[in-house]
Formats: structure tokens, C-alpha cells, sequence
């Protein structure tokens, strides 16, 4: 009995420590020096600067990320929490993500790929239904990119709602993505080509996201969630 004891208490002990020799392995491949850290900071601070349309706004974001000062070590994921707290005071749409570590692997406490997880999860729409008194109600967090997946997710909502006397469309979650997705998701309610939204880019050019193709499928009474 007391070498049975003594055996299963060593392979725990072994156990445990294989455990604590792969958290530190996993601890320092996430790990950066100073250093390090100053030089990702510095190259996102460049980025921004170069590219950011508000040029007012751009150096006044890469003044702040070049005044940060590390003298510790920093984890990936908790620097990358931090340079996207401080520029999204500026703009929601950005952010510093962390998709590797120190030695080039995949980390799992990366953010998925806006648009890997969209293809992933129905090209955007989370719940689509038509509810008592034929309200139809279609509920979308992103906007994927135009393919033929996303199109039939969009068309499969659409052949249930068309013929509801009113429509809730909840976009109170939605994150965004590709405007040619939204062009073609409004199609299903213009009756005339009609001028979306254009971009705007840094060296003064536009591009216009216009309406042309007109599905109109749904006409009925509708109602935006935005909030």
C-alpha cells in the first residue's frame, strides 16, 4: 500500500512538473523585452502616421505610442490590450492584434480574423425569424465579404422576410466589414440605384459603393436597431 502511495505521489510530482515546465515555456515564447515592445509600439505609431486619413489625429495618436515607456517585460496579448485601449479612444476601428508568438506559432489567445470568423459563423447573420403578428426580425453582427456563401445567407434571409408586414433589422452588435456586402444587402431595399457611402483616402481620392443591382424583395415597414 505505501509503495502504490508512493508511486502514484511521484507521478503526480512528475506530472506537475511537466505542467509548470510548459506554462513557462508558454509564458516566455509570449514574452517580450522592453525593447522589443518599444519596436512594435514604434512600427504601429509609423503605420498609423503614414496611413491614418485625420492626419491631425495621427500624429497626435503616434505622439502618445511613442511616450510609452516600458521597462518590464510585456506579454503579447497584454500589450497589444493596452495600444488598442489607448487608439480606440480615437477610432473603434483600431487596434493592435497579436496573432503570433516569439516563435512564430499561432497563439490561442489571438483574436480570430474578423473575416475568417464570419465565413465561419453564417457570413454575419446570427438569427433571422418572423415573429407574432408577421414582424420579421433579422439580426447581423458583421458584413462578410462578397461571395457566393455569403450571398445565399443573404438570400435564404431574405425569401423568409419578404413577405413579413414589418421588419426589425438589429445591427446593435454589428462590428462592420466589407461595404461591397453592404451594397448588396441593401439592394433588397432600394427601389432605384441609389449612392451608399463612399471612401475616403488619405491622398484625397474616393470611392464611391453604389447601388445598382435592385433586388427588392422586402417592402414592408422598417425598423433599425443600432444601440
Amino acid at each position: 500500500m505505501i509503495a502504490r502511495f508512493l508511486l502514484c505521489f511521484s507521478l503526480c510530482v512528475i506530472g506537475d512538473n511537466r505542467l509548470q515546465a510548459k506554462a513557462v515555456e508558454v509564458d516566455v515564447a509570449h514574452q517580450l523585452q522592453p525593447a522589443q515592445a518599444k519596436q512594435i509600439v514604434e512600427e504601429f505609431a509609423h503605420t498609423i502616421e503614414q496611413n491614418y486619413v485625420f492626419t491631425d489625429t495621427a500624429k497626435t495618436i503616434a505622439a502618445q505610442l511613442r511616450a510609452l515607456t516600458f521597462n518590464d517585460m510585456q506579454f503579447r496579448h497584454g500589450l497589444s490590450e493596452q495600444i488598442t485601449d489607448l487608439v480606440s479612444e480615437y477610432d473603434k476601428h483600431l487596434a493592435l492584434v497579436t496573432r503570433v508568438d516569439n516563435n512564430g506559432k499561432h497563439s490561442s489567445d489571438a483574436r480570430e480574423p474578423w473575416f475568417t470568423e464570419l465565413k465561419r459563423k453564417n457570413s454575419g447573420i446570427r438569427q433571422v425569424e418572423v415573429l407574432a403578428g408577421n414582424i420579421g426580425y433579422l439580426e447581423m453582427w458583421g458584413f462578410d465579404s462578397v461571395s457566393s456563401q455569403a450571398k445565399d445567407a443573404i438570400a435564404a434571409s431574405m425569401r423568409l422576410l419578404q413577405r413579413t408586414d414589418a421588419l426589425i433589422l438589429d445591427f446593435s452588435q454589428n462590428g462592420g466589414g466589407d461595404g461591397y456586402m453592404i451594397s448588396h444587402f441593401a439592394s433588397y431595399f432600394l427601389a432605384k440605384p441609389t449612392l451608399l457611402h463612399s471612401y475616403q483616402f488619405r491622398n484625397g481620392s474616393h470611392y464611391p459603393f453604389t447601388v445598382n443591382s435592385l433586388w427588392g424583395q422586402v417592402n414592408c415597414t422598417r425598423y433599425l436597431c443600432t444601440s
